[in-house]
């Protein structure tokens, strides 16, 4: 069955509002309904070298998990978050659907890539209609790129009042279009209809605002908190200040390509993130981190954790198991499915 013909920026619109609601905020009734999916999905989180893929539904507040895969991505399939050989990931992807007996109708994708751009920014208080214009015109003031190549979203946060002037706090998503065409061709290819086209950070951040424990302690949204996501080729540290993203990072890990030392590699990692920590802090003085939780593939296999220990002075856990409106996730690996577990949260 041919899924309903949607825009690429619909498709991201489903999901992207989410990037900074609050905890406490409401969504409509009637909207929330009309987001909530009854039926199976299948959250796909694809990475260079690893996808990631859940199979579940999040319903009425209730997370069901019914499969957690991982499977090596195709060579040269997948480039810092864009596909480059649709054909290929779609062969592997049915295969593994066959093989699992996967018969899910509805799909969603969450990814990172340093092509994404994320911004906070100040503009002029102008009516509606008028507000992507101007934050278009703001953007490429200092951003070498052509807006009209990338999908623009926004949430408005805050009025703020300057030199007498009232401005607009507003967080600003660019999203490659190349990119988002990429899996939204995907999607047509393995016959799945979309449910949405998700970013990391938006999909942990879902999931963790519901969380209550995490390693079975009492998780507490309402301080910092960083999330580090250690993965072959990219290391993304995330900091959530009461409930809401305040601050991403992406950092080349490298991982796939050590020819040196294997300690030397986590000696330059954990250096790489305690100076992005140490700026955090400095730039937010008075509102410092509280607390680093880590996840992602490449933190299981060496000693990241207690190496980082020594260097940030603030508790560190690596994430085992996670308790999620009062349903315990614990599965093997945890850490490295909660970015698709989160993304299957509508």
């Amino acid at each position: 069955m041919e899924a309903k013909k949607i825009s690429l920026k619909e498709l991201m619109s489903m999901d992207i509002k989410d990037l900074t609601k609050k905890k406490r905020k409401k969504v409509k009734s009637k909207q929330q309904k009309e987001k909530e999916i009854k039926n199976e999905v299948v959250s796909f989180d694809i990475g260079s070298e690893y996808t990631k893929l859940v199979v579940g539904k999040y319903y009425k507040g209730k997370l069901i998990i019914n499969k957690c895969l991982e499977f090596e991505t195709p060579k040269n399939c997948v480039k810092d978050g864009l596909i480059i050989n649709e054909k290929i990931l779609t062969d592997k992807i049915q295969i593994l659907f066959n093989e699992n007996k996967i018969k899910s109708k509805y799909a969603s994708f969450t990814t990172n890539s340093t092509t994404i751009i994320n911004r906070e920014i100040l503009i002029p208080k102008v009516e509606e209609d008028e507000v992507e214009s101007v934050i278009k015109f703001e953007m490429e003031q200092y951003l070498p790129i052509n807006l009209n190549d990338y999908i623009v979203q926004y949430i408005e946060q805050d009025e703020i009042k300057q030199d007498d002037n009232i401005k607009i706090k507003v967080y600003v998503i660019a999203y490659p279009e190349k990119m988002a065409r990429g899996y939204y061709d995907l999607l047509k290819s393995l016959k799945l209809k979309p449910v949405s086209l998700d970013v990391t950070f938006n999909s942990l951040s879902k999931l963790i605002t519901r969380t209550d424990l995490i390693n079975e302690e009492s998780y507490d949204s309402s301080l910092t908190n960083v999330f580090i996501d250690i993965g072959s080729s990219f290391t993304s540290i995330h900091v959530y200040r009461n409930g809401v993203l305040d601050f991403t990072r992406i950092i080349r890990s490298n991982y796939t390509d050590i020819s040196y030392d294997e300690m030397i590699f986590i000696q330059n990692l954990s250096d790489e993130i305690e100076r992005i920590i140490r700026f955090y802090n400095n730039k937010h003085i008075g509102n410092t981190v509280d607390n680093v939780y880590i996840l992602g593939g490449v933190s299981s296999l060496y000693d990241i954790h207690g190496y980082l220990k020594e260097k940030i002075e603030v508790p560190i856990r690596k994430i085992k198991n996670i308790k999620f409106n009062e349903f315990t996730i614990d599965i093997d690996n945890i850490d490295n499915y909660l970015n698709a577990i989160g993304s299957l949260i509508r």
